[in-house]
Formats: structure tokens, sequence, C-alpha cells
């Protein structure tokens, strides 16, 4: 097996708010190998944004806090990097397409301009090259005339457009991981095909791996090639996409599957009862115990580890 290029090992992350705890992420381990796309699932609050800004170590800080764990990127730890390298890293080796491209950018600066600042800092490239640099890619990511709109403000761009520019800030120093956080939300069916089919052809001509974070699980059976699923901060389930699909072992995931409008051949919509458990007073048990129909005693006083159910495929329930 290729050696992974991201390896986060039992990462623990806290938000302390007034007198309360926030049990954001709760021992999330999970490795991305080069070129592969890995998906992140969950329904919201589950603590996938969370753990793609600790990849950056961009969680802010306070309230938020690593308790805990390793992220080791390319053989070094990411944790205990020095800030100055870390800086270095962003935008170059590691690049971020954030969830909302409209609050991501400067309003006040145009496109290029916003662009050309990585090139700056990561290449030290003269001004005028930069935005040359800068045009050659806007036109690469879908822009029709990119010499014109190089000089656009964020208002001034429709969303599929922004994120089209928030696409090409990330790519053009070539990172080797892409982290892509809800990189079609808020966007309507045709442009989010066209932007899944942009970030496939890019990773076809670059050979860069994609951390594909999301709550569709559309989009995860589309691009990915190995999925987690995560459930009140942890992750319950990880699989090559085409097993966890077929035969899904947490009755977390097999509730996420049938939810999705047209699986149940009745035509009815699922719907898994119940709410996430207090993140600040997490039960002891199965965090999902209190919602699952075949939850046991033991399910509800001691929480399951991830184990080993076929060949590639962990899951956490002691149903297995």
């Amino acid at each position: 097996m290729a050696k992974p290029l991201l390896q986060v090992e039992d990462l623990n992350i806290v938000f302390e708010t007034g007198n309360q705890t926030i049990h954001a992420v709760n021992g999330v381990s999970f490795r991305i190998l080069p070129g592969e796309t890995f998906g992140l699932v969950g329904e919201s609050g589950c603590g996938k944004s969370v753990t793609a800004l600790s990849l950056m170590r961009l969680v802010p800080s306070p309230p938020g806090k690593i308790l805990s764990g390793r992220i080791v990127w390319d053989g070094r730890d990411l944790l205990s990097m020095p800030t100055a390298e870390l800086i270095r890293l962003r935008g170059s080796e590691i690049g971020m397409i954030f969830q909302e491209p409209m609050t991501s950018f400067n309003p006040v600066q145009t496109i290029g301009s916003q662009i050309a600042e990585v090139l700056a800092v990561h290449e030290k490239m003269p001004p005028k090259e930069a935005r040359e640099l800068v045009v050659e890619i806007l036109a690469k990511v879908g822009f029709h005339d990119p010499s014109r709109q190089v000089d656009a403000y964020p208002h001034q761009l429709s969303g599929g457009m922004r994120q089209r520019a928030m696409i090409a800030m990330a790519l053009i120093c070539h990172p080797k991981l892409l982290i892509a956080d809800e990189p079609t939300t808020a966007l309507d069916v045709t442009i989010q095909a066209q932007i899944l089919e942009l970030l496939r052809q890019l990773q076809e001509e670059t050979g860069m791996a994609i951390l594909m974070i999301t709550h569709n699980l559309g989009i995860v059976a589309e691009t990915a090639d190995r999925v987690a699923v995560m459930y009140g901060g942890k992750v319950v389930e990880t699989a090559p996409v085409r097993p966890l699909f077929r035969e899904a072992r947490h009755p977390y995931t097999v509730g996420l599957l049938k939810s999705v409008p047209g699986y149940d051949e009745t035509g009815n919509l699922y719907a898994i009862p119940g709410q996430i458990p207090d993140m600040t007073e997490l039960p002891p048990g199965c965090l999902f115990a209190a919602r699952c129909h075949r939850a046991t005693e033991v399910c509800r006083q001691r929480c399951p580890e991830l184990k080993e159910v076929a060949p590639g495929h962990w899951v956490a329930c002691w149903l297995y």
C-alpha cells in the first residue's frame, strides 16, 4: 500500500464557551493516499468542517482547542510545526476550498489581486507575471473572459463563478492535497455538476488528492474512492465507496442512505428519528444509541471502537 499523504490519528477538538465545553471532534482517525479522493460525510454539526480546519491549523483559538492527537503531513507533524513553516505549507502544499466563497474573499479587493497574493507569498512572483498566471488559471476553471474578469470584485460574480475563483486560488500553486469543504453548497444542480466535473478534470491533470467534505451522499458516490462517515464528532464507519453503498454496516450510515430521496423502493421519504446528542455532555456509550432501534444495553453503556469487519471496511458498532 502507498504511503499516506495525510494521516490523522485520534484527533480531539473542543470549543470552550462560558462554562460549557463542546466536544466537537472525538478521537477521529483516517488517512488519505496520494491521488485519491477521500469523502468525509455526515449531517450538519457532526464535526466535518472543524476537522478540515484543523488540518490547516485554522481552528479559531479561543474558543477552539486541539486537545490531543496527531496530524502527519508527508511525514511531518502539523500540530508541532513552526508557524513560519505552516504558512509556507498552506496554499502551496495543501489548498482549501472554503464553504462560502462570498465570505472567504475580501469584498474590497479584486479576485485577481487576491489570487495573485498566493503567488507573491509562496512563489515570490512579480506582479505582472502573477497576473498572467492568474488569467491562465481563471480560463482553466471556466471563466469566459478571464482577462477582464480578473479585475472583478466578488460581488460582481455569480455564486458559481465565485466558487470557480476559490478553486483557482486553491490550485494556483499546484498543491498535493485539495480540501473541498462543501464545494457545491447553495449552487443549483447544473452548476454543481460543472464544479464536480472541473475538480475531476483538474485531479486527472495534476494527480492531487482531494478531501471531499459534504453531507450529500450523491456527491460521495460520484466522486470518492473511500469514505468515512461521521456522527457526533466521531468516525463511525469507513470503507471503499462501493462496499459502503452496497452493504453499509453502521445503523447511522444505513439511516443516511435510507434518507436519500428515491432510495427507498416504496417511495416513502425516510427520516432518522430523534436528535443528535448534547455535545456538551456526551453519553457513556454509543452516541447513536438513543436513535437506534437495534441498540442494546451494552450500546448505552460502552462506546465501541472501530473494528475491521471486511477488508478495508471498518465500523464502530457493537453489532459487529
